[in-house]
């Protein structure tokens, strides 16, 4: 028998030591792992930038995510609803893989006499991802708006009227 010559203590500590360094093994290997919420919020990012792109291509400003989604009609006299986010964005009220997603709707455009615009309908806009369940540090918090830049802060990002306003740290 190989420890029959050691005392209960050796082997309790012998036991925490192998037990310790078990429980850091598996930490350092959580701790590497890649944040894959954290690719999920700058999909989303970058795939609101391009809807709302598209919408404003079409209807010459940018909109809700409701709008996007195609979830409810927002221009006056057009029936159909175009789908330019997938609508299970909207479906997840803002909670996304770890992070919590906002539009912020910049200022509202102004319609002309007898033309065809969303009352949602806006001139500016951001869209941010903030880490859920991190306080500031751990995970990298985002934001991107009709400029088609992504920034990357590690607090909550700041926004005034659509912009972002922490613009130092360009997503690369």
């Amino acid at each position: 028998m190989l420890f029959s010559h050691a005392s209960p203590d050796k082997l309790k500590r012998g036991l925490g030591a192998i037990v310790f360094l078990g429980t850091f093994a598996l930490m350092e290997a959580h701790i590497r792992e890649p944040n894959r919420g954290e690719a999920v919020a700058i999909g989303t990012i970058r795939a609101v930038i391009t809807g709302e792109s598209s919408y404003a291509a079409l209807y010459g400003y940018y909109d809700t995510l409701e709008c996007l989604a195609g979830t409810r009609t927002c221009v006056p006299g057009i029936a159909s609803r175009n789908s330019f986010v997938p609508p299970n964005l909207v479906d997840r009220r803002g909670e996304l893989r770890g992070y919590r997603v906002e539009l912020h709707a910049g200022p509202k455009a102004q319609s002309l006499r007898n033309s065809r615009v969303s009352p949602s309908a806006m001139t500016q806009y951001a869209i941010v991802a903030v880490p859920l369940y991190a306080g500031p540090g751990h995970y990298r918090a985002f934001c991107g708006d009709d400029r088609q830049t992504i920034y990357v802060t590690w607090d909550e990002p700041r926004v005034d009227s659509g912009r972002c306003l922490d613009t130092s740290q360009i997503l690369q």
